[in-house]
């Protein structure tokens, strides 16, 4: 359940899956957002890869303005490692937008967002 967003935020969701061979299918994932409310024309997709190079995320970080809620199935969808993760939240924080992750039900809208950032 989508918590209440602070105020003067968008809540603009954006969407981000990644295939996985040991999890769900992409198309299993892009399910999960739409149920979210993430409109499917902002939903990223990357393929699977070896390398820790997901062009599809790039390019999903770089479309969050200010407010914004990127929202993924899973931290695992997210970043493989921890070096990852911290990348990404990093970004999150200078783009000041938001994360929730639906599997654990985490979300930055609300007080754990001063416990992450």
């Amino acid at each position: 359940m989508a918590k209440t967003p602070a105020s003067g935020s968008s809540d603009r969701m954006v969407g981000y899956v990644r295939s996985s061979t040991d999890g769900p299918t992409a198309a299993e994932q892009i399910a999960l957002l739409k149920n979210a409310g993430v409109p499917e024309k902002l939903i990223s997709h990357d393929g699977r890869s070896k390398k820790n190079d997901f062009p599809e995320r790039a390019a999903c970080m770089r479309r969050l303005r200010k407010g914004d809620v990127l929202v993924v199935p899973s931290f695992e969808i997210l970043a493989r490692r921890g070096s990852g993760l911290a990348e990404v939240l990093s970004h999150l924080q200078k783009r000041q937008a938001d994360l929730l992750v639906l599997d654990i039900g985490f979300d930055t809208r609300t007080p754990s967002r001063d416990a992450l950032f």
